[in-house]
């Protein structure tokens, strides 16, 4: 979308109430329970006592629109924040960014105090994100814009100071004034992403118009009695890979055993102070005085690694899974949860509405829900597992129709598969539709004999065909930019769009009406008109299954993400499907330019690593696992 140019602005006006927390600590009369006090030496068998002085405060200060402003009680109105105007006065929109600060001082504090920063934002426009920079410049996302957010949102972080403190040569005093920088954004559009996506996110935007935003912060001081002990850094290592522990951090490994070899882990800490192990379940891992474990079992374990003179501690989460062996054909129970917009101008041609998106969703109550799967590529090496459906019934169908089924089919269906059945993110499970590819090495694995077959079946895609109809000189836009195109003259092709394109691949969608596309009675219809006939390879073929291990997995009416094309005195341009009885190919175009289409199930293809599986029993005469993301 043109930044000049967006549909509708937000006269957001956004308001902050400010509410300061002071914790008031309370004296006892009894000095055993002087949590705070600063003690004095004893003196003349009478003891004596300074009571530790607190002090705590919190200002605001806008951001570099008003950047001489003094500091302040509050309020704080966020459009005074903004970095540069292009809006009326007192209001944000899409585009505009700022920034301001909270201070919070504790100085002449003389005990080891915490502060804990709470904003809560009520009709926050949704696509905003909000950042933290520090002192030394870090910076933190505490809240980032997207569809997943409400417009009720709480942003919140933390400090821990501690006050002079004399060790050796060694004298800190962190408490003062600490400046804690706050910045948001408001994108105009997504930089990235789908065009779909990009639809999606100015429709929030839109929708989020004219709300009156309230901002609230609240800051709270409280002392410290005791600070998180911990070892400077610990290393760890695992097989092949390393990592450091900071001060305070917990981690957590994940190990899995094999019968033949205890995994390659040991703990190391990084000074020179004599530590001691300990373990929440020897049953589980045993760790010897160097570091290393030396026994395991199945189970969850907290490992402490204690320095002897300090007692400072990093703890270490182990969890041991026992080494899973799969085989083809077992079955893995996942219900992933997503949606995807079917954008129908990109799956149909001549479609009445432009713009109709219909949205498909996975998940237990979803249009195009998969529960169960069956593993169809396995290595039991390195864990990495292929999986597909094992019941087409709950998937769903998407319907891909004349040229522009065609042209965005295979973009479609990947796009489609990877939103629905990907699992969440860090989670390494990742989903594309089924492809040509996928298909030929299911029908390899069956041996010498049904390779032969393949062989036989596509003898004939190495022959150019001459068709021999008339009026055979129409074809969809993709096709120009496929490796294997022929056309004549040879079309050119606009700068920046995809070209030597293999038949399962398209990282972009096309336009029916994209340059030189032919308009039949006044409509585009996502095809073109060649100067003379064309003269295509053929890349159709057609198989039966055959009862062999992996065949079995794939039997189904479904699509295949991959275009093909066939002749027959004119010229078929389709997109391969698999029906129960073997792989054929649907027609989308005629090179007459008549159109056709039909609808049919979607197929994923998920990736994932056995780690992320437990085993659940059998079913069926295999063995039955689950996924497992806690």
């Amino acid at each position: 979308m043109n930044q000049n140019t967006k549909v509708q602005s937000h006269n957001t006006g956004l308001y902050l109430i400010v509410i300061i927390l002071i914790a008031i600590l309370m004296v006892s009369s009894s000095i055993g329970l002087y949590a705070w006090a600063k003690y004095t030496t004893s003196q003349g068998g009478n003891a004596t006592a300074d009571i530790a002085k607190w002090n705590f405060d919190l200002k605001l200060k806008n951001g570099p629109k008003n950047g001489s402003a003094e500091e302040t009680t509050g309020p704080i109105d966020l459009a005074d924040t903004i970095d540069f105007v292009h809006v009326k006065s007192n209001t944000i929109a899409p585009g505009t960014n700022g920034q301001f600060q909270v201070i919070v001082d504790t100085s002449g504090t003389e005990v080891d105090c915490q502060y804990d920063v709470t904003i809560v934002l009520e009709n926050c426009p949704r696509n905003i994100t909000f950042s933290k920079i520090d002192e030394q410049n870090n910076i933190t996302v505490l809240s980032a814009g997207g569809a997943d957010n409400t417009t009720s949102r709480t942003l919140s972080f933390s400090k821990y100071l501690q006050a002079k403190k004399v060790d050796g040569n060694t004298t800190t005093n962190e408490n003062g004034k600490h400046i804690e920088t706050i910045t948001w954004d408001w994108p105009f559009e997504l930089a990235t992403g789908t065009d779909e996506e990009k639809v999606a996110y100015d429709t929030i935007d839109k929708q989020d118009n004219g709300l009156q935003v309230l901002m609230t912060i609240t800051a709270k001081g409280t002392e410290v009695l005791s600070r998180p002990l911990s070892l400077s850094t610990v290393q760890y290592t695992k097989g092949n890979e390393s990592s450091i522990v900071n001060d305070g951090d917990t981690i957590t490994l994940e190990i899995e055993e094999t019968p033949q070899n205890v995994p390659n882990l040991s703990i190391q800490q990084s000074n020179t102070e004599p530590v001691v192990y300990t373990s929440s379940n020897t049953n589980i891992v045993t760790v010897n005085e160097n570091g290393e474990i030396t026994t395991v079992n199945n189970g969850t374990t907290t490992i402490i690694i204690r320095g002897t003179q300090t007692g400072r501690e990093v703890v270490v989460n182990v969890k041991v899974k026992p080494k899973l062996t799969l085989q083809i054909g077992d079955y893995i129970d996942y219900t992933p949860t997503g949606s995807y917009n079917w954008n129908m101008n990109y799956a149909e041609s001549g479609y009445e509405e432009s713009q109709t998106v219909v949205q498909l969703t996975s998940g237990t109550n979803g249009t195009h829900k998969i529960t169960r799967w069956r593993v169809l590529n396995v290595d039991n090496e390195t864990g990495a597992i292929d999986m597909v459906p094992a019941n087409l019934v709950y998937s769903g169908t998407v319907r891909l129709f004349g040229a522009q089924g065609y042209n965005n089919g295979v973009k479609l269906l990947n796009d489609a598969c990877s939103s629905l059945y990907s699992g969440p993110q860090g989670s390494g499970i990742t989903a594309r539709s089924i492809n040509i590819n996928d298909v030929e090495n299911a029908i390899k694995y069956g041996g010498t004999e049904r390779e032969e077959a393949l062989n036989t079946a596509k003898q004939s895609m190495s022959s150019q065909s001459t068709p021999n109809g008339t009026d055979t000189n129409y074809y969809p836009t993709m096709y120009e930019r496929e490796t294997s195109s022929v056309i004549t003259p040879t079309p050119a092709i606009e700068p920046g769009k995809e070209t030597n394109l293999g038949q399962s691949q398209q990282n972009s969608f096309i336009e029916e009406n994209e340059s030189n596309a032919f308009k039949k009675n006044e409509k585009f219809y996502g095809y073109k008109k060649a100067g003379t006939s064309i003269q295509p390879y053929r890349s159709a073929f057609f198989i039966s299954w055959a009862s062999t291990t992996k065949e079995r997995l794939l039997r189904g009416e479904y699509w295949i993400a991959s275009r093909s094309v066939w002749t027959s005195g004119i010229t078929h341009f389709c997109l391969f499907f698999s029906k129960w009885e073997g792989i054929d190919t649907s027609i989308c175009l005629y090179s007459t330019g008549s159109i056709t289409g039909t609808s049919r199930y979607l197929f994923p293809v998920v990736s994932l690593n056995s780690k992320v599986l437990s085993e659940d029993g059998t079913y069926d005469g295999y063995n039955k696992y689950v996924v497992d993301l806690e």
